[in-house]
């Protein structure tokens, strides 16, 4: 005889089965989207592990750059070096740029380069005119499809600009401090010395002020500041006779530069002097204007067609679901720019090396590359909905360093090897850190990825 909880199971069975075949198909579109998101969530974890790899090798990067700056440094102490010191420490430099381009081309995961320029955007039309340095971090493309930017300044940028109205100094000894963004300087003038002269003494410490004077229409000396915005100044007080400077904007001798204003595809991007930086949900990009597009009204345009590292976050397959980003090639070629130079000029018998002694130039490479490989270079996700109706957050840092390395020795090829089964995941941590195992020379290691590190993660 049945009991009457198995007559109310069996019922309760024919009623679901035969009478509403409604909750038989909510079941299956359940169950088929708890797999999307099992898959998404699969996803999301292998995009951690690929970003992680990414950044080991730049931060290995950022370590060798370290140690070379500090060589550029040590270098310009000439005095108190013999020559032999002088070529170990150009050696030591030589060493270490091998050793950056070695992890540039070797950083891979599962046989994809990731720092040797496979993951970057690729472009057409741009302007070598109006862009000193184009470099785009995110871009939603369809496939087949290209991304349009254009490039607008509605402002010039200007440089810090002050006047002196006089063809000479004045009688008796004039003595005048000159400041700027580098640092101050004093000059002392006798009486009646031409402008022309003065100019040349103040052009004589621009590397050691960041200002640099010239002659207009003869009878006017005009001081500016050797880059362009905001945080440029040129600053000219007499400490001795008499020196009026007109054009200051604080009664004090001191004027500061102006921004550009730009708009990308309409919308206003923060500038610096003439860098233009815009992060929207479909386009990331990093501008560096020509001088002369800086500072004349105008449009330039071209077309993102392609490259770039794509990862499927959503559990619903849309563009709106998509991770994209670019990096950049960080081998010696690349880092730097057009203006400066590149980091490959240090190395022996080139432009920058240390028999040239242009220690300040080499310098500004090197605190240039090392801007780029702590922010332009480094993997970055652009937050953006997925249909989920919940928001895709990136947590990222990229300053760690907890990887002891010798500038001599070359840590050799990075790679990311498969993982091994993961552990469920803690309930609190719907990210749950990843496995992150890196190859350096013969020594592999595995360890959970740092809690600072960039990885995404649904938030209902």
């Amino acid at each position: 005889m049945e009991s009457p909880s198995d007559e109310s199971h069996q019922y309760q069975h024919f009623v679901d089965d035969r009478h509403y075949p409604a909750g038989l198909v909510a079941s299956e579109l359940l169950r088929s989207e708890k797999n999307a998101i099992g898959a998404a969530m699969t996803n999301i974890s292998r995009a951690n592990n690929v970003i992680a790899t990414a950044e080991g090798g730049l931060d290995e990067v950022s370590k060798l750059l370290t140690e070379l700056e500090d060589l550029v440094d040590r270098s310009a102490n000439e005095a108190a070096l013999s020559d032999d010191e002088r070529a170990a420490n150009q050696l030591q430099i030589d060493a270490i740029l091998s050793s950056i381009n070695r992890i540039a081309g070797s950083t891979e995961f599962q046989g994809k380069k990731l720092l040797s320029g496979e993951l970057d955007y690729t472009t057409s039309g741009v302007s070598s005119t109006d862009f000193a340095d184009v470099d785009i971090l995110g871009a939603r493309i369809a496939e087949g499809a290209t991304r349009s930017v254009v490039v607008q300044v509605t402002a010039l940028a200007q440089l810090a600009a002050l006047t002196y109205g006089a063809s000479a100094t004045g009688a008796g000894i004039t003595t005048i401090e000159v400041a700027g963004r580098i640092g101050t300087e004093t000059l002392s003038f006798g009486a009646g010395t031409t402008i022309s002269s003065v100019a040349d003494a103040v052009n004589a410490v621009t590397e050691l002020t960041g200002v640099s004077a010239s002659v207009t229409g003869g009878s006017s000396l005009v001081f500016n500041s050797n880059e362009y915005g905001s945080r440029a100044f040129a600053q000219v007080r007499a400490l001795q006779g008499t020196f009026t400077i007109t054009g200051d904007n604080d009664g004090e001798g001191r004027d500061n530069g102006v921004d550009a204003t730009v708009l990308v595809n309409g919308i206003s991007a923060s500038v610096d002097g003439l860098r233009a930086r815009l992060n929207s949900t479909v386009l990331s990009i990093d501008l560096t204007l020509s001088e002369t597009f800086g500072t004349t009204p105008g449009t330039s345009s071209f077309d993102v067609t392609g490259g770039g590292a794509d990862f499927m976050i959503s559990p619903t397959i849309s563009l709106n679901g998509q991770a994209s980003l670019g990096v950049r090639a960080v081998s010696t070629g690349n880092l730097g720019n057009n203006s400066l130079g590149y980091l490959s000029s240090l190395g022996s018998g080139q432009t920058n090396s240390i028999d040239s002694a242009n220690y300040a130039t080499a310098q500004r490479i090197i605190r240039t590359a090392q801007t780029q490989d702590d922010h332009g270079q480094r993997p970055e996700h652009h937050a953006g909905k997925h249909h989920g109706g919940g928001e895709l957050h990136p947590r990222h840092r990229f300053c760690h360093r907890n990887q002891p390395t010798d500038a001599l020795t070359d840590p050799g090829p990075v790679r990311h090897e498969r993982p091994a089964a993961r552990q469920p995941a803690a309930a609190d941590d719907p990210g749950s850190a990843p496995v992150n195992q890196q190859r350096f020379g013969d020594s592999q290691t595995a360890q959970p990825a740092p809690a600072g590190r960039l990885r995404f993660f649904f938030k209902a």
